[in-house]
């Protein structure tokens, strides 16, 4: 009952935030079609891609202007050979929304998002092959809600230096042979009722070991440890290598009614906050 209690406040939450963006900031009169991969967004407005877009090298999509809305709509984009990012939102392009459309075939990442107060929604990548399926990298108040992956090598979810942004609403599961969501080196972020359940890795890791923690390591050097981040009702069971992982010196975290099989904290007791959680096996007496 509280897990379905609290999808539908997430689900809620994610409708709000797409309504008052498409009614309000990405309002736009004329939408501009984006038929093909090399696309390079300089100019903020709106944007709809259709039909297939494929690449075998570089990156489909990259969006440099602020403020832009893209709606890949039914579009799918399709990746071989040495194809990077299917989206690339790049630092510059503060605020901008990409939703919807399909992501297929071959690309080293399905979607990076390096902006602030942006928006992932919605985006389907249910057999594409990437190394990794989303990569917030340095984003602050970014938003990712409701991707759905499958076919992942290495991490489907990817914060790095990511401040203060919600995760939610992800389907994960299954997937992910290193991490099914992988929180490096970022701070004061909320992950709300995702779903990395059946990892051949570790459910969920905060830590900066790259090839499947704990390491029972501080971080060294840079980029250091991951802090006052929130887990909440997240799904991490039956990941084969650890639910829901917390390598020694991340600290200050708080972990919520969440399902994670086993559950590790290499830190001592408070230093991270577990509560109403459920778990088969743990390494702390004061995880519950």
């Amino acid at each position: 009952m509280a897990r379905t209690r609290l999808f539908l406040v997430t689900k809620v939450a994610g409708a709000v935030i797409l309504a008052c963006l498409t009614g309000s900031a990405f309002a736009q009169t004329n939408i501009t079609a984006i038929t093909a991969c090399g696309t390079k967004i300089s100019v903020t407005g709106s944007y709809a891609a259709s039909g297939t877009l494929s690449t075998s090298s570089g990156d489909c999509i990259d969006i440099s202007a602020p403020k832009v809305f893209l709606d890949l709509g039914s579009a799918t984009l399709s990746g071989s050979g040495s194809a990077a990012s299917a989206v690339h939102i790049l630092k510059t392009a503060t605020g901008a929304f990409v939703k919807r459309g399909e992501i297929k075939g071959t690309w080293s990442t399905g979607v990076e998002d390096d902006a602030n107060g942006s928006v992932v929604f919605d985006v389907d990548m249910v057999g594409a092959t990437v190394d990794t399926a989303v990569f917030v990298n340095g984003a602050h108040g970014a938003t990712v809600s409701g991707v759905n992956t499958f076919i992942v090598t290495s991490y489907r979810l990817h914060l790095k230096s990511a401040v203060s942004c919600v995760i939610e609403n992800n389907d994960v599961s299954a997937g992910g042979n290193v991490y099914g969501i992988w929180v490096e080196a970022s701070k004061n972020n909320l992950l709300i009722d995702n779903d990395e359940s059946g990892s051949p890795g570790v459910g969920e890791y905060l830590g900066c070991a790259p090839t499947g923690g704990p390491v029972n390591a501080k971080c060294k050097p840079n980029p250091g440890a991951s802090t006052g981040n929130t887990l909440l009702d997240e799904d991490a069971s039956g990941a084969a290598n650890g639910g829901i992982v917390i390598d020694l010196g991340d600290l200050k975290n708080r972990i919520f009614g969440s399902d994670g099989s086993s559950l590790i904290d290499e830190n001592v007791c408070g230093k991270n906050v577990w509560q109403g959680n459920s778990f088969t096996t743990t390494n702390e007496a004061c995880i519950n």
